[in-house]
């Protein structure tokens, strides 16, 4: 890899997680993070149901890794249905 390629490369091992919820009846109430296609959670994030944003504060993430988040929200008292 060029010196050229890598300075294009953009890490930051401190994400910032933000989301907007058009239903007025859905909470958010988790994140989980996973490494790219793996099942296992690598990092769960408890969220207040009035927060639209957190910061990643969890275990150190990888460098060269990929990874996905999926948050959880509670609908009309339902127990938690994720949303992509």
């Amino acid at each position: 890899e060029s010196e050229q390629e890598a300075s294009k490369e953009i890490w930051n091992n401190k994400p910032l997680f933000s989301w907007r919820v058009s239903d007025s009846d859905a909470k958010p109430v988790r994140i989980e993070i996973f490494e790219q296609g793996k099942t296992q959670v690598f990092e769960t994030i408890d969220i207040s149901r009035a927060q639209t944003r957190t910061t990643y504060n969890g275990r150190p993430l990888q460098a060269g890794k990929t990874y996905e988040w999926k948050l959880y929200i509670l609908v009309g008292g339902a127990r938690g249905r994720e949303l992509e």
